[in-house]
């Protein structure tokens, strides 16, 4: 009964996610690039920035630290790694969420 009620919470949330329109409004205008996105009611001013209420104090530069490169093993070590979380994910997904079934009418 728990699982049934999780599932419900799952849907109503989608169903309330889904009605509120979301949205990007992006424009060039006198060599201007402006973004917002739109969440419901509310506008969000990506670019330019909006100014800053209080002037903030410049910091002094720190030096920046190189990373160190990293060796062939270790990036291909990252990319089976990333590969295996994904074929674990879509295994999960396939088999605990959405399972593609074949009905045969009659």
């Amino acid at each position: 009964m728990t699982a049934l009620w999780i599932i419900l919470a799952i849907a109503l949330v989608l169903t309330v996610l889904n009605l509120l329109p979301v949205g990007v409004d992006a424009a060039y205008a006198d060599e201007t690039f402006s973004l917002a996105a739109r969440i419901g009611p509310f506008r969000l001013r990506l670019l330019p920035k909006p100014p800053d209420a209080k002037p903030k104090k410049k910091k002094p530069q720190k030096p920046k630290k190189e990373k160190p490169k990293k060796s062939v093993k270790q990036e291909i070590f990252e990319w089976v790694m990333v590969f295996v979380v994904a074929a674990a994910l879509a295994f999960v997904v396939r088999t605990f969420i959405f399972e593609p079934v074949r009905v045969d009418g009659s």
